[in-house]
């Protein structure tokens, strides 16, 4: 776990009149953003935390799964988001959250990206950002009082090419390199925009933004196969995507049967 210092200083000029009570934090390398949130978190809770790195030697993503977090070219961080006395659910933060990624891509960078339910992002067909939203229980009153939202974009190829067993899926936002600078002014707008629509939505903004998240999504109408659990193919079945509720599950009909997916794993069928 390495401090970026200058990074640091750069991201918290940037994001200081609005974020004075965040604890802002830049490594160049540490092993999972997440999991350092998460860290803090469990000795005080009423933290509020922004976590960003260059380099992740343990980044996770959902279902257990690693993600590959090579040094520089990518994004990665991590912070959290109240849910007290907040109707919000953990599922709409990670689909909402990816909302906002695909919107700052196209303000910034004048791309357009899409969204696979429920938490990655695609352009090109090619898979270039992940997201993880893990809640934490407030044990005085055993419900979910924050959530650790993690997001790691590939912003452009890196020196190495991706692992061998992701070469086909995995992609970058950009083809070139860009600076440090460009990178930490991208990376304070998308915090901005996530924590400032998370603070307080309206019943409103939420309907309007679950309506962006399903003009985005490139599965409905779409046959997919789902894995109820991950990787196990005996138990996975064909189904058609009808449409995405208010609690950005994902709704589809399989034998004649409609059914409400707020879990697991689908892939588009070819």
């Amino acid at each position: 776990m390495i401090k970026n210092e200058k990074s640091e200083q750069q991201l918290k000029t940037l994001l200081q009149n609005n974020f004075q009570n965040y604890k802002i934090e830049y490594f160049s390398t540490i092993d999972s953003t997440n999991t350092y949130a998460k860290n803090l978190l469990e000795k005080n809770l009423n933290q509020n935390l922004i976590v960003v790195t260059d380099s992740q030697t343990a980044g996770r993503g959902r279902m257990g799964r690693s993600f590959y977090s090579p040094n520089a070219s990518g994004l990665y961080f991590s912070l959290t988001i109240d849910l007290q006395n907040k109707n919000i659910t953990p599922s709409q933060i990670t689909a909402f959250s990816g909302v906002e990624v695909c919107n700052t891509i196209k303000v910034f960078f004048n791309i357009d990206s899409k969204i696979k339910w429920i938490n990655d992002i695609f352009i090109n067909n090619k898979k270039v950002c992940g997201i993880l939203a893990e809640g934490i229980i407030d044990y005085t009153t055993g419900k979910i009082a924050k959530v650790v939202l993690g997001i790691g974009i590939n912003l452009y190829k890196s020196k190495k090419d991706f692992p061998q067993e992701i070469q086909n899926i995995a992609g970058t936002v950009l083809e070139k390199e860009i600076s440090e600078q460009t990178k930490i002014e991208f990376a304070a707008k998308l915090i901005q925009n996530i924590i400032c629509f998370f603070q307080n939505p309206t019943e409103n903004q939420l309907q309007k933004k679950l309506e962006e998240y399903k003009k985005l999504s490139f599965l409905i109408g779409k046959q997919v196969q789902v894995f109820p659990i991950i990787d196990d193919a005996k138990s996975s079945y064909t189904a058609t995507v009808l449409d995405i509720d208010n609690n950005a599950n994902l709704v589809v009909q399989a034998e004649g049967k409609t059914k409400v997916l707020n879990s697991g794993e689908v892939s588009l069928k070819i």
